[in-house]
Formats: C-alpha cells, structure tokens, sequence
C-alpha cells in the first residue's frame, strides 16, 4: 500500500500559525516575518458586547500594529481603527485612531514623532500643533484600544520602567504612572492560569487593571466607559471574566484604603477656624472676620468674631482671606470608580 508523509518544516509552519505566528526564519532563507495577533472580548458590566482584533507585525526594522474595535452599545454600534507603528523597543513613530471607543466619544487622532516633537492633530475639527517631547513618550488616547495599552506596558518595560510616562495627545500631553502589581491566578474552565498585573493611571478618568501572561501577552483588562465597568477578555480566558472583575474591584477598594489613610485630615476633634469670610448660602450677606468653631468633630457655632467666644483651650486655625461655605456635593460621579471616593 502506497503511503505518504507530510514534510516536517510544514508541520512546523501549521503550528506557529495556530499560534498566531504568520513565519518562521531559518537560515538562508527569506520567509515571512513573526506576526502576533489576539482577539478579545468585550464586556460592558460583563455582558458580551463585541471585539477587539489586532495584529503586530514586523515593520522593516520596527514593527506595526493595527487593532479594530466594535461593539454594540444600547443598540448603537461604536467602531474604532487604529495604528501604531514604532521602532524595535516601541518608541512610537506615527499613532492614528478613528472612530468611536464609546457612544458619546468620538475620536480623530493622528500623532507623528519628528526628533523630540510630536506633530499632534487631536480631532477632526482642528489643526495640527507641535507639542516638545522628553526622552520617555507615548502615544495612547483614551482606553481604546486595549492593544495600545498593551504595546504602552511593553514600552515601560523596555524603558527602565519609569515611574512616570508622558502621553499625548493630550492637553498638551498627559502624565500616565504604570505599576506592576504581582501576580494572580485566574480559572478559566479546569484551568488554573497565572498572569502577572499591571494598574494603568491617568489614560483614563481613574485607574485600570491589564493582566499579561508569560509570553507578554494581553490575557485581559478592566477599566470604565461612560462610568461603569467595561472588561475585555481574551477568548480563551473568558470563562475567568468573574475572577479579573473580583481582582479589579479588590484591588481599586485597597488603593481607596491607602489614599485615605494617607491623606488625614489636618485639624480633626476641637478647633475654631479663624478669620474667613463665611457664607452660609441664605439671604444673609456673608460673615467677614467670621468664626467657625467645631467641636468633636461637629459645627457648634458660626458667627462673626465679635460674637463667638473661642475657649481659651480649643486650638485655632488662622484662615484669614479665605472663604467658607457648606460642603458641596457633587450629584453626577460614577462610584465604580472606587479610587476617586476621596473626591
């Protein structure tokens, strides 16, 4: 009976490419370069909404990304299309996104890197500027998309992992603080899988959490849109959607823990502020000189100077020249955001 092989190097090539490898290079020969490609999930309040795609590509001697964003938001679809290309250790080149990352953002960015500048035009209806760059720079606008995060933490790493990375676009730029936080174990169907963790602070409105997996590649991530969670999983991780959400939500809790212990307050029991002019937000015209004395911790009295009578052992706090009125409350926040509870 007549019987046939399959050549091993194509063995090998089927392989890389289920892995998301489009070539392998062998010596003497000329073959494809190295491709990475991931697609992820999108969730908003961890219900499937949509993708993203992307792929990295070798680009001469640096390498290219293109990533597409869509998902269907309360029956709007939101698309988004980007680009990055950047030299071997991801210093940016050219940035570009169009398109929508939520219902209500519309974005139209393009940023090209000339020597120490960024020729930056942040939307559709304006001009281009030129904004002076530091030695350590990145091009990222907003949370869309999750594969330009990726290629930022992959920029930190490759860059002495600065405490501090500028971005832009931004107002002009914005500073952006990447940390690595350790590692986790998520469980995804009969699979225990550990990831180590990054927090992301300031490309949004608050922190975010990315997991990448030994290869340094994007597993997940959790950050908000329009003020609630919106979570983006790895196809093969998305059964461990619970587990990043639980981590995520840990973890902002303990920052919100550490921000307030490390900010006391300055005066707290018994005191009397001195000095201010007090409003009191009635039809009465404000208090010049005015006395607010508080004690164990609650309001007593309000009053000009000339008629509140300070004990000669509360402490007192000079505030002359500035002005007091009630604690304002801000009816419109977005408490998912545990971090800002401060605020």
């Amino acid at each position: 009976m007549k019987t046939t092989s399959t050549p091993v190097l194509v063995v090998l090539i089927a392989r890389l490419s289920a892995l998301g490898m489009s070539g392998v290079h062998l010596a003497g020969s000329a073959v494809p370069a190295p491709r990475e490609r991931g697609t992820l999930r999108l969730h908003y309040v961890q219900k499937p909404i949509g993708y993203e795609r992307y792929d990295i590509t070798r680009d001469g001697d640096g390498l290219s990304l293109s990533s597409d964003f869509d998902f269907t938001d309360r029956g709007g679809r939101v698309q988004l299309t980007a680009t990055l290309k950047t030299t071997p250790d991801y210093t940016p080149i050219v940035f570009t996104a169009r398109g929508k990352s939520y219902r209500f953002v519309n974005v139209d960015s393009e940023v090209r890197i000339e020597g120490r500048e960024a020729v930056v035009r942040p939307d559709a209806s304006s001009g281009e500027r030129r904004v002076p760059l530091p030695a350590q720079f990145f091009t990222v606008d907003g949370y869309a998309p999750f594969a330009a995060q990726l290629m930022l933490v992959r920029y930190w790493q490759q860059h002495g992992r600065p405490r501090t990375l500028t971005t832009v676009p931004g107002l002009p730029t914005i500073d952006v603080i990447v940390e690595e936080r350790g590692r986790d174990q998520v469980h995804a169907g009969d699979r225990t899988v550990g990831l180590t963790q990054y927090v992301i602070d300031g490309v949004v409105w608050g922190r975010e959490t990315l997991w990448l997996d030994q290869d340094d590649m994007l597993a997940a991530a959790i950050t908000r849109a329009g003020g609630l969670s919106f979570e983006a999983v790895r196809e093969d991780l998305e059964p461990a959607l619970r587990d990043f959400v639980r981590i995520a939500t840990r973890d902002r809790v303990a920052d919100l823990a550490k921000i307030s212990t490390g900010v006391p307050p300055s005066r707290s029991g018994t005191f009397a502020l001195v000095g201010a002019t007090i409003v009191d937000m009635t039809d009465r015209p404000p208090i010049p000189d005015g006395i607010v004395l508080v004690r164990d911790g609650r309001i007593a009295e309000v009053g000009p100077g000339s008629a509140v009578q300070i004990p000669d052992s509360v402490p007192r706090v000079d505030v002359a020249g500035k002005t007091i009125v009630p604690g304002l409350w801000d009816m419109h926040t977005h408490f998912t955001q545990v971090e800002w509870g401060p605020v």
